[in-house]
C-alpha cells in the first residue's frame, strides 16, 4: 500500500499580526519574508514527490530536486541571515522580521521537511523502485562474485585516487571543499609502530594510540555502480553499464577503507559533507580585469564559510565531535541525514532507460517555415513569431541562428550569453558565422551563478576564434536574453531580433517553460541595437522607445503601466493585470499593486517561487490572487499583461520582479506588439494557468498555500497539458 505523507500540506506561522492601515502600504505586516517564502517553494516541490498519481521517476526527480535546491538554499541564502542575526540586525526586507527568528523558523521547517523526504524515500519511493527492479545494495548484501567484481574495480580504479589525510596535533584537519563527500575514520595504531607518540584522542593501553583521518570520495568516478545480479566468473565491472543492481561508490570505499591504513585497526568510520557559503564579492581592484577577478572568485568560493555540516545517520558520536570540533563548526549548523548524502545526485537514476516509469516527455515540434530549405527571414518579415519551449522545439531558435551563420546576406550578429549547455550548438553557430566573415559580438556574463567557470571557458574560446567578446560589468549582471541579426537586403539593411525569457540552452529548454519572440520590427531593432551598443561602449540613459531595460527604465516603466491601468479602470471598470514570473519581491512594485487593488483593478499573479506580496488582505489586496504552478515543466517565462482599456499590452523578457533585478542586473522586457502573437501567449499560457486545478497552489493572506482542486464533478485541469493541446489545435494536429 502506498503511503501518503504530509508533504502536500504547507504551513506558515508568519501571519498578518495587526490590521494594516489602508494608507500605510509600507506596514511590515503586508509583506511575507523572502527566505520563508523561498523555503515554501521547496515544500511544494517536495509535495510533488508525495503525489502517488505521478509515475515513479517523476516522483524521484522531484525528491532529488528538493534536496538539490536545499543545498543551493544553504549555499546562497543562509550565511547572510546568520551574519545579520549575529549583529542583532532587523531584516533588510520590508517584512522587518528579526533574522534570528527567521533562522530559527527556517531550521525547524527544514528539519520537518527533511523527515518528510526521508519517509518518502524509505517507505514509498525506494520500495517502489525495488518492485520495478531498481535495487540499491549495501556492500554486505553483495554475492561473493559481486564482491569480487566490485573489489577488483576498487583496487584498479579507486584505490589509486584515495588519499588518507591524518589529523593530529601536528597536522590539522585539511580544508574540506564544499559539498564534497568525505569519510572520517578513527583508527587504533600500535605505539611501537610510530616514530613519535603524539596522541590525538584516548589511549586504550600503553602501546595503543587512537588517531583520526579524513578521506575524500573522488569526484571524477561514477557514484552509481551497476552490478549484474549474477556476474560471470571473472567478469569485470563496466562503469558505462546502466543495468543491474546499484552499489553506491561511497559504500564500496567505506567497506574497503581499511586498505588505506595497513597495520592499523579501523575502529569507526562515517560519512560527512560540508556546505559552504558561495555568495561573495567579486573584487576587481587587485585583478587585471573582470575575467581575472571572476576566475579568482571561482577558485576561492569552494572554501567559503561553512553554513551546514551533514553527518550520515548513525555515525558514532565521538567521530561526529571530532569532525565538528576540528572544523570549528557550531552545533546549530549540524544536520544528521538518514538518506545518502548529496541526494540530489539521485536525479541521474531518473535518466535510466525506463520510459514506463516516467511521464512521456514533450517532443517539441519544428514549426512551418523553420526548416533549412525555407527562407526563415522572409517568414519573420511577414509576421512576428512567438516560440513556446518545450512545446515547440528549441531547434526553431537554433535554426534561426544557423540560417544567420550560413546566409551570405547576413553581415553581423550580436548575442547575449548567460548560461549555455556543455556542447552548445548556439556557440558553435556563432563561431561558424565568424569564420564565414560576419561581424559577431557576444556579451558573456561571467558572473552567472554556478556557471562562472563554464562561461570563462566559452569567453576564452570565443576570443581565440577572433570574436569580439564583451565581459560586462563588475557591479551588475547582464541577465538579458537577446540576439540581433543584421542582414543586407535588396532594399537596404534590415535587422531581426530574438528576445527570450530563458537562456540559449538546449538542455534546459527541454524542461523549462520559456517564450521567445522573433520580430523584424524596426523600432524594437533600433532599441536592441542601442542596448548592445550601451553594453559594449559607454552609453547610458539611452532613450529607448519600446523596450524596457533595467536598472534605469524598468521600475518606472512597470509602475507606470500599473498606474495607467488604475486610471483606465476608473473609466470603464474593467482593469485587469496578469503578472507571470518566478519571483515577486520588489517593495515599490508590490505597493503599486496594492494601490491598484484598492482602486478595484483585478490582479492575477502566477509566481513560481518567492512571493512577498500578501493577497486577500481586506482594504489592501482583496482584488489580488496569487497562484503557483508546479509541474513537470519548470515555469520559467516572464509575462506581464495589462488590459489597458482594451489595447492589451503584453511584455515578455528576462526580468523577475525583484529589487536586485531592477538595480543590480541588466534586464530587458520587450512588448509583444503583434495581435496574433499576443493572443497566442494569453490563450496558450496565461488562460490555462489561471484556470489550473491540477498543478496550481494558491497563496493566502496568512502566507500559507493550499492545493487548488476542481469543483465537485469536474475534471482537474492541467495547464501544461492544456497548453500542449491548444498549440496542437492551432496547428491543426489531432
Amino acid at each position: 500500500m502506498k503511503r501518503r505523507t504530509s508533504a502536500g500540506r504547507t504551513r506558515n506561522t508568519v501571519t498578518v499580526n495587526q490590521r494594516p492601515n489602508p494608507a500605510d502600504l509600507k506596514n511590515p505586516a503586508l509583506y511575507i519574508n523572502r527566505e520563508l517564502s523561498a523555503l515554501e517553494f521547496q515544500r511544494r516541490v517536495l509535495a510533488r514527490a508525495d503525489n502517488v498519481d505521478l509515475p515513479l521517476f517523476d516522483r524521484l526527480e522531484a525528491l532529488a530536486h528538493f534536496f538539490h535546491n536545499l543545498d543551493e538554499f544553504f549555499m546562497v541564502r543562509v550565511m547572510n541571515l546568520e551574519e545579520e542575526a549575529a549583529a542583532g540586525k532587523r531584516s533588510s526586507g520590508p517584512d522587518k522580521l528579526k533574522p534570528v527568528n527567521v533562522l530559527a523558523t527556517l531550521r525547524r521547517r527544514i528539519a520537518q521537511m527533511q523527515k518528510t523526504g526521508e519517509a518518502l524515500w524509505f517507505n514509498d519511493i525506494k520500495p517502489e523502485l525495488e518492485n520495478a527492479g531498481i535495487r540499491f545494495l549495501r556492500y554486505r548484501d553483495l554475492t561473493a562474485r559481486q564482491q569480487k567484481m566490485a573489489n577488483d574495480w576498487f583496487d584498479r580504479e579507486v584505490f589509486p585516487l584515495l588519499t588518507p589525510q591524518a589529523v593530529d596535533r601536528g597536522r590539522p584537519m585539511p580544508m574540506i571543499s564544499g559539498i564534497s563527500l568525505n569519510f572520517a575514520v578513527e583508527i587504533a595504531i600500535d605505539r611501537r609502530r610510530l616514530a613519535r607518540a603524539q596522541s590525538y584522542g584516548s589511549e586504550e593501553d600503553e602501546n595503543i594510540v587512537t588517531r583520526f583521518a579524513r578521506v575524500k570520495c573522488p569526484t571524477d568516478l561514477p557514484r552509481f555502480l551497476f552490478l549484474p545480479e549474477k556476474p560471470e566468473k571473472g567478469e569485470k565491472l563496466d562503469i558505462n553499464n546502466r543495468e543491474g543492481q546499484i552499489l553506491l561508490l561511497e559504500e564500496l570505499i567505506e567497506a574497503r577503507i581499511d586498505r588505506l591504513f595497513p597495520g592499523c585497526e579501523v575502529l569507526s568510520k562515517g560519512r560527512f559533507r560540508v556546505t559552504r557559503n558561495t555568495e561573495g564579492e567579486i573584487l576587481e581592484v587587485d585583478a587585471k580585469d573582470l575575467l581575472d577577478a571572476v576566475r579568482d572568485f571561482v577558485d576561492t568560493r569552494r572554501f567559503g564559510s561553512c553554513v551546514r555540516l551533514e553527518f550520515e545517520y548513525g555515525m558514532p558520536t565521538a567521530l561526529q565531535d571530532f569532525v565538528r570540533e576540528s572544523l570549528g563548526i557550531r552545533p546549530s549548523r549540524v544536520v544528521r541525514s538518514k538518506l545518502p548524502l548529496a541526494f540530489g545526485d539521485f536525479l541521474a537514476i531518473t535518466r535510466l532507460a525506463r520510459p514506463e516509469l516516467r511521464q512521456k516527455r514533450l517532443e517539441g515540434r519544428l514549426l512551418p517555415g523553420f526548416n533549412p530549405e525555407e527562407d526563415i527571414f522572409s517568414v519573420i518579415r511577414q509576421k512576428d513569431r512567438v516560440l513556446f519551449h518545450p512545446y515547440e522545439s528549441f531547434m526553431n531558435t537554433l535554426q534561426v541562428l544557423t540560417a544567420a551563420a550560413d546566409d551570405p546576406m547576413v553581415t553581423g550578429i550580436k548575442h547575449t550569453l548567460y548560461r549555455a549547455c556543455p556542447h552548445s550548438p548556439v556557440i558553435e553557430g556563432l563561431m561558424r558565422a565568424h569564420k564565414k566573415g560576419k561581424e559577431v559580438t557576444v556579451v558573456v556574463e561571467l558572473k552567472a551563478r554556478f556557471n562562472e567557470k563554464a562561461n570563462i571557458g566559452w569567453a576564452e574560446r570565443l576570443e581565440e576564434e577572433g570574436i569580439h567578446v564583451v565581459y560586462g560589468f563588475a557591479n551588475k549582471k547582464i541577465h538579458a536574453k537577446a540576439t540581433l541579426i543584421i542582414r543586407e537586403e535588396a532594399d537596404g539593411i534590415r535587422r531581426y531580433t530574438h528576445i527570450a525569457t530563458g537562456n540559449y540552452n538546449g538542455e534546459t529548454a527541454a524542461t523549462y517553460g520559456d517564450i521567445g519572440l522573433l520580430t523584424a520590427d524596426e523600432t524594437i531593432a533600433d532599441d536592441v541595437g542601442n542596448f548592445f551598443n550601451a553594453l559594449s561602449g559607454f552609453g547610458s540613459h539611452v532613450a529607448y522607445r519600446d523596450i524596457m531595460v533595467s536598472p534605469d527604465i524598468m521600475t518606472p516603466g512597470l509602475t507606470g503601466l500599473i498606474d495607467e491601468e488604475m486610471a483606465l479602470h476608473a473609466a470603464d471598470g474593467k482593469g485587469h493585470i496578469v503578472l507571470k514570473c518566478n519571483q515577486l519581491v520588489d517593495p515599490p512594485l508590490i505597493r503599486a499593486l496594492y494601490r491598484a487593488s484598492q482602486a478595484g483593478v483585478r490582479i492575477d499573479c502566477i509566481v513560481r517561487g518567492i512571493c512577498c506580496l500578501r493577497p486577500g488582505v481586506p482594504g489592501i489586496s482583496e482584488n489580488i490572487r496569487v497562484r503557483t504552478i508546479v509541474g513537470r515543466i519548470h515555469e520559467h517565462s516572464r509575462v506581464y499583461y495589462f488590459r489597458h482599456g482594451g489595447e492589451k499590452r503584453l511584455y515578455i523578457g528576462s526580468a523577475d520582479l525583484m529589487a536586485g533585478n531592477f538595480t543590480k542586473r541588466i534586464e530587458l522586457l520587450v512588448p509583444v506588439k503583434d495581435r496574433d502573437a499576443s493572443h497566442r501567449i494569453r490563450h496558450a499560457i496565461l488562460r490555462p494557468q489561471l484556470a489550473d486545478t491540477a498543478l496550481a497552489w494558491e497563496l493566502h493572506a496568512d502566507g500559507t498555500y493550499s492545493k487548488c482542486r476542481p469543483a465537485e464533478g469536474e475534471k482537474a485541469l492541467d495547464s501544461q497539458k492544456e497548453t500542449a493541446k491548444w498549440l496542437k489545435r492551432e496547428a491543426g494536429i489531432d
